[in-house]
This record gives C-alpha cells, sequence and structure tokens, in this order.
C-alpha cells in the first residue's frame, strides 16, 4: 500500500535535507568466499545494530519516531580477515523481512511504499557498486498495536540474491530500535530506572548456571518474553542460562526506583 502522506513527515521532520548517505551509515553487503551474502563484520552498521528514533515534531500527520538509518549500501574492497568480498556483476541484492514488531514500519524511499505490507516483504538493494538505500524507519504511536511499556523494537531479515551470480541467502539478520533513548539492558518493564521490580522479574526467569531455559518452557511465574533468536532479556550475557552472572551483571546496573539507570551499565 501506498502512503502518499509520508512524504509530509520526511519534510516535516528534515530527513530530505540530511546526510543519508554517509558511509557510516549503511550495512556494507558483500558475499563470503564460498558464496553467501553478508555485512563487513568491520566496516559500517552491522546486524544487531541499536538505533535510535527520533520524536516526529507535534502537529504532523502522524505521531511517533523515525529515522533514516540504517540503510545498505555494497562492499567495496575485499577482506581476507573478514572473509567478505564485493559483489560479482549480476548479483541482484534484496531484503527480505522474516518478521517486524508492530507498530515499526520500514517505508522505501523515494516510492514511500511500506515494506511490511508487500507480499512478499522485500526491499531492492540491488547490485550496483554505487548502491546506497536509505529506507525511512517509522515507529507510529497511535497504532493500536504500540506498546508504551516496551523498550525495543526489532526486524528480523534475511538478504538473498535473485541475480545471475545465484549467492546463498545470507544468515537471520537482526536491527533493533528504541523511542527516542538507549534503554537500560537491565530495565525490563521498561520504565527507566532498575529497581525492585525489575530483580523480581530476573529472579522468576532464573534457572541456574548450565541450566538452558527453552522459550517455549520458561520457569514457572516468568513473564518475560524471548526475542526473536530465543534470548531472553534477563539473559544479560545470553549464554541461555540465567544465574550468578546475569545477577552480577543486575548489580552494576541496579539505579534504584525513579533513577534513571546507565544504558551501557553492562558493556
Amino acid at each position: 500500500m501506498r502512503y502518499p502522506r509520508y512524504l509530509s513527515i520526511l519534510i516535516a521532520v528534515g530527513l530530505l535535507g540530511s546526510a543519508v548517505h554517509a558511509h557510516e551509515a549503511h550495512m556494507q553487503i558483500g558475499r563470503s568466499a564460498s558464496g553467501q551474502l553478508k555485512c563487513n563484520p568491520a566496516d559500517g552498521v552491522q546486524d544487531d545494530t541499536l538505533t535510535v528514533l527520533n520524536l516526529i515534531p507535534p502537529g504532523g500527520p502522524i505521531s511517533g519516531y523515525s529515522a533514516s538509518v540504517p540503510g545498505f549500501g555494497l562492499v567495496i574492497s575485499p577482506s581476507v580477515a573478514d572473509d567478505c568480498y564485493p559483489l560479482d556483476p549480476g548479483a541482484d541484492v534484496w531484503l527480505e523481512i522474516i518478521a517486524i514488531d508492530a507498530p515499526l514500519l520500514m517505508v522505501e524511499t523515494p516510492s514511500y511504499w511500506i515494506i511490511n505490507e508487500r507480499i512478499p516483504p522485500e526491499l531492492r538493494i540491488g547490485g550496483d557498486i554505487n548502491a546506497h538505500v536509505h529506507p525511512l524507519w517509522l515507529l507510529d504511536t497511535t497504532d493500536p498495536a504500540f506498546n508504551p511499556v516496551q523498550c525495543t523494537w526489532e526486524i528480523y531479515f534475511i538478504l538473498k540474491d535473485k541475480g545471475s551470480t545465484g549467492y546463498h541467502p545470507s544468515e537471520l539478520m537482526r536491527f533493533r530500535f528504541s523511542a527516542g533513548r538507549v534503554p537500560c539492558p537491565a530495565d525490563f518493564d521498561c520504565d527507566g530506572d532498575v529497581d525492585s521490580d525489575d530483580l523480581d522479574l530476573l529472579h522468576s526467569c532464573a534457572t541456574g548456571p548450565a541450566v538452558r531455559y527453552d522459550a517455549v518452557g520458561l520457569p514457572a511465574g516468568c513473564t518475560l518474553s524471548a526475542d526473536g533468536f530465543g534470548v531472553l532479556p534477563a539473559d544479560l550475557d545470553k549464554d541461555w542460562d540465567i544465574d550468578q552472572t546475569d545477577f552480577a551483571i543486575f548489580q552494576r546496573c541496579y539505579s534504584g526506583a525513579g533513577v534513571p539507570a546507565d544504558p551501557y551499565c553492562a558493556d
């Protein structure tokens, strides 16, 4: 479905005049030596990147948050160390959405088609070495699906080749988005602080060391939801159990009720 109203949003937030072609704003797409599409892990935006969406000024046709990054470009120089090489002539790279949290929208520019609603939900990146594709990312806070206590919204996608080169599809990738601020990883209830309420959520999901949890069979009383890779928010070290190590990270993040938590406390 085409949404021309998003053109006025772009003008309102000044994105048309922004430097959207900055190198660091791109996921640089190449291929491995074995012929699988991938992003260069040492160049540009990576998968699992967190982007802070900016508040859209009031009075426009939509309420919420937006950003024009991350975008997509193609690898120019080979990197043997990263097993990442430029695409050969004939490649035609497309992004296919596997899952996306409502009400996060991926909007193609300058056509202003919502990629979420395409069948299949795909965005063409192409194969030209000068390709620069920057979708508009929108979080519509008037959408009934918007949850004000949710910290991050995610999109899961793969890259695939429809050209004559026939590269293998990429592994599953993810971008994460937050609204207006970088959230603290231990702020499980998304209220801006890390306090006893978050500690209760951590305890309710605890498994003990080396006891792997299952996203479809969580400990009794655990109300946290796993992400698209099956990882629980309370698994702060992402090792598939929730134990003393996660509690130690939590202690570093503890701020107390009403005190803004440090978003980088787990680093």
